[in-house]
């Protein structure tokens, strides 16, 4: 059975404003959490691919999940602990660019931790 809704113009509104909030714009690239992970979308190709995120270690790499991202930052959360990093909007579009649809790319932060997108 379908269900109708009654929502107030001021509701769509701010529904609206949040999804759009929650994605970032890199031109030609929009970057927005995808269930857990960062799909990456190239709207001049109309093209996207959804990366999983980890933090490379010296033991092993850390399974990072993708809460949000917008102008402040990406906001991550692994084992408990949730954090958000600046955005290096130009460093992130040259990685982007550089290595579009590869099954891997990898990025270094300013704090000098090494960022693994693997494409899922």
């Amino acid at each position: 059975m379908k269900r109708i809704i009654k929502i107030t113009e001021s509701d769509l509104a701010r529904i609206v404003k949040r999804v759009i909030k929650e994605s970032v714009t890199i031109d030609p690239y929009v970057l927005k959490p995808s269930n857990g992970n960062l799909q990456i979308t190239d709207t001049k190709l109309q093209k996207s691919y959804t990366y999983k995120l980890e933090k490379k270690t010296f033991l092993s790499n850390i399974d990072l999940t993708v809460k949000n991202i917008d102008n402040n930052g990406l906001t991550v959360s692994s084992m408990g602990m949730t954090k958000t990093a600046p955005l290096e909007k130009e460093k992130v579009k040259a990685v982007i660019k550089k290595n579009w649809g590869a099954s891997q790319m990898e990025h270094t932060t300013k704090a000098g931790d090494t960022i693994i997108f693997t494409r899922v």
